[in-house]
């Protein structure tokens, strides 16, 4: 499932940190997540960055512990500004300009969704129509296109 609420087009965040509290509470709110979720992402994106350097766009694709997700969801932020976080080969601080989130409450389901997510961003060409979405309309549908059965 495709949670609309869960795909935040356009906002301004001065950090990850930021990003991640709003994230945290809608997903707390919506019952996907426990009350530590959002510590716990904090701590793994402290511990092993996320951010991944490309050519065009830099990523990330955040993610924790499964012991903290209640239903499985994947969340998508591309925020008005870029947001910085550390590159996970190198531990630099990159720009990103698009955040996938992976939520879920089983390992192997993570793990999946965590190839699958990489597999469909490591095509030039969809990394690319994420890239040039404009609205969370257009996030939507690529995600129902190129995500929705991960989930």
């Amino acid at each position: 499932m495709i949670d609309k609420e869960l795909i935040i087009f356009g906002e301004n965040y001065n950090d990850k940190f930021e990003m991640f509290h709003r994230v945290s509470n809608i997903l707390y709110k919506k019952g996907y997540v426990l009350k530590e979720y959002e510590e716990k992402l904090i701590e793994r994106e402290s511990k092993y960055p996320t951010g991944i350097k490309l050519e065009k766009c830099n990523i990330a694709i955040c993610h924790t512990d499964p012991t903290y997700a209640l239903k499985n969801v994947i969340y998508i932020v591309k925020p008005e500004k870029t947001i910085i976080f550390k590159n996970s080969e190198d531990l630099t601080d990159i720009p990103v300009s698009l955040i996938f989130g992976l939520v879920f409450s089983n390992g192997n389901s993570h793990l999946s969704a965590l190839k699958k997510v990489a597999q469909v961003l490591s095509s030039e060409q969809i990394r690319n129509e994420f890239i040039a979405a404009d609205s969370k309309e257009e996030l939507c549908e690529l995600m129902t296109k190129y995500l929705k059965e991960t989930i």
